[in-house]
C-alpha cells in the first residue's frame, strides 16, 4: 500500500505532503543525498523507515477533504496503569539512592488509551494550530499504524558551513506558579553534559547556549542550544551518536536502556524515537514526543518523564498526565 506523511517544520506556516512507500535503512550514508521523511523506533541503533520524496506542498482545505486513513490495529483496552507507574519510579529512586549504583536517571514513559473515533486528519490540523513551534506530523507507516504527533524536541538541524544545531531539553513544570527547582536544573545539566561528551568523543566542537526556559503549551521546559562544527559528517550519523539522549533515556545509557526494558510496561514503539525531514540542503530532526498512535477504535498517548534520585512519584505520574493532554486536549 501508498505511505503518506503530511508535515510542519517549526514556525513556518506551509504544510507538506509526501507519497510513496517506506523503506528501512540500516547505512545512513545511504540517504546523505536523498529528500524525504524519516522515523524510527526508540531503541539502540535503530534502522530508520525512510519515505523518499519532494514534499508538495497542500492547503488545509486539501486535507479537510481527504478521505478518512483506514487501520486495522486494535489498541488495549482503556487503563491507566498508575499503580505499576508509581512502582517503577519508586525502585528507580531507590536503586539511585544505593551506594556505587551506576544509574543516575532513567526517563519512564507511561501509555493511555482512549477509545474514540478520531478524524486524524483534523486533529492533525489542530495541532498545527495550536503549537506553531512544533514538528507536527502524521503519517500511516502501513495498513496497521497511523502515528501522529506535535514535537517540541530537536534532535539536530542543518545551520551553515557545515555546522549542526542540538538541543537539551530536560526538566519541565506544568503549571505557571511553579518554580525551577534544583531536581529539574540538575536533570537539565545531565543531558546537557552527556551530549557535550558524546560530541567530543566524536571530536567535534560544541558551543553552548543557555539553559533558558521555552513554553510548549501549557507547559514550561529547561532548554540548552548546542551548536556542532561537524566537518564530513552527514545529519543521520550524527544523530545515531546521539540518539537515545538522557532525555528520553537516561544516564549511563545502557543501564537506562536496559532498566526501561524491564519496567516499562508497554513497548514504546515509535515514541521518542526519531522524525524528520532530511533534504542534502537543509534536515531537520526531532524526538518523536507528544504524540499518539491512532487505530481503528480509539487512540493510544505517550508520555514519559525524567526520574533521577530526587524525584517524587506522585509527581512524576502527574507530568505524564500533563504530558498527554497535549494531544488529549483536541480530541
Amino acid at each position: 500500500m501508498d505511505s503518506i506523511v503530511l508535515l510542519k517544520t517549526p514556525k513556518k506556516d506551509t504544510i507538506q505532503l509526501i507519497k510513496g512507500n517506506f523503506k528501512t535503512y540500516s547505512d545512513n550514508l545511504a540517504l546523505s543525498t536523498k529528500k524525504g521523511f524519516c522515523i524510527s523506533r526508540f531503541g539502540l541503533n535503530q534502522a530508520l523507515y525512510f519515505l523518499e520524496g519532494e514534499g508538495k506542498l497542500v492547503t488545509r482545505e486539501t486535507i479537510e477533504k481527504m478521505a478518512p486513513l483506514k487501520t486495522s490495529y486494535q489498541i488495549k483496552s482503556p487503563e491507566i496503569y498508575k499503580t505499576h507507574y508509581i512502582m517503577a519510579v519508586e525502585t528507580a529512586i531507590k536503586q539511585m539512592q544505593e551506594n556505587g549504583t551506576s544509574l543516575k536517571k532513567v526517563v519512564l514513559a507511561n501509555t493511555k488509551s482512549i477509545i474514540k473515533q478520531i478524524n486524524a486528519f483534523s486533529l492533525f490540523l489542530k495541532l498545527t494550530e495550536k503549537y506553531p513551534d512544533a514538528f507536527v506530523y502524521l503519517t500511516q507507516i502501513d495498513e496497521n499504524q497511523i502515528w501522529i504527533g506535535a514535537s517540541p524536541e530537536l534532535l539536530l538541524e542543518t545551520e551553515e558551513d557545515q555546522k549542526y544545531r542540538t538541543v537539551s531539553l530536560a526538566g519541565t513544570l506544568t503549571h505557571a506558579s511553579q518554580t525551577w527547582t534544583q531536581k529539574e536544573q540538575e536533570e537539565q545539566a545531565m543531558v546537557t553534559d552527556y551530549i557535550i561528551q558524546q560530541l567530543e568523543k566524536g571530536q567535534y566542537q560544541v558551543q553552548t547556549d543557555g539553559p533558558n526556559e521555552i513554553e510548549n503549551g501549557h507547559l514550561r521546559h529547561l532548554q540548552t542550544s548546542l551548536y556542532i562544527k561537524a566537518k564530513d559528517t552527514n545529519i543521520i550519523e550524527l544523530a545515531q551518536l546521539l540518539h537515545p539522549t538522557p532525555a528520553i533515556n537516561g544516564i549511563p545509557k545502557q543501564e537506562a536502556f536496559d532498566y526501561i526494558g524491564e519496567m516499562e510496561k508497554d513497548k514504546r514503539e515509535f515514541y521518542s524515537g526519531i522524525i524528520g525531514l532530511v533534504q542534502p540542503e537543509k534536515s531537520i530532526l526531532h524526538v518523536n514526543l507528544r504524540c499518539a498512535r491512532i487505530a481503528q477504535n480509539g487512540i493510544t498517548l505517550f508520555a514519559g518523564a525524567g526520574i533521577t534520585s530526587k524525584s517524587n512519584p506522585e509527581k512524576e505520574w502527574t507530568e505524564t498526565q500533563n504530558k498527554m493532554k497535549i494531544i488529549e486536549s483536541l480530541l
